[in-house]
């Protein structure tokens, strides 16, 4: 009977389903990945993204409730990090109308730098 609770335990604490101090995890406990994340997660407001003019979330940034988001939109500033705290995914593009390189960010997280796509986003959807 150890065994196989240890075992079991093994396989919890291995698919993340409990923290290595034996806490239960759940869905809400992402770990920022660094503390620039971290500061951007702490200061974005809920149901907000948050456009940063400087990589690292550095800079003061522009918060945008996107309830009234048109189709495709144009970024409060030319943004070189953002952190979507809101509920739902967007694509964020390097070019003005939705053009040219894209990043999709899931809610709860963010992209400290664009360089992946040109460096910084102008338009998101």
């Amino acid at each position: 009977m150890r065994k196989a609770k240890a075992a079991a335990a093994t396989l919890l604490l291995a698919t993340g389903i409990v923290t290595a101090s034996g806490t239960a995890a759940t869905a809400g406990d992402q770990r920022p990945a660094s503390a620039a994340e971290a500061r951007a997660q702490a200061t974005c407001p809920a149901e907000h993204v948050c456009f940063y003019p400087g990589k690292d979330y550095t800079g003061t940034p522009q918060n945008v409730n996107p309830a009234n988001l048109p189709v495709c939109g144009a970024t409060p500033l030319i943004a070189y990090s953002v952190y979507n705290n809101s509920r739902d995914v967007y694509t964020f593009y390097s070019g003005a109308d939705c053009t040219g390189g894209g990043q999709t960010i899931n809610p709860a997280t963010g992209v400290p730098n664009f360089d992946s796509i040109g460096e910084r986003v102008a338009s998101w959807r």
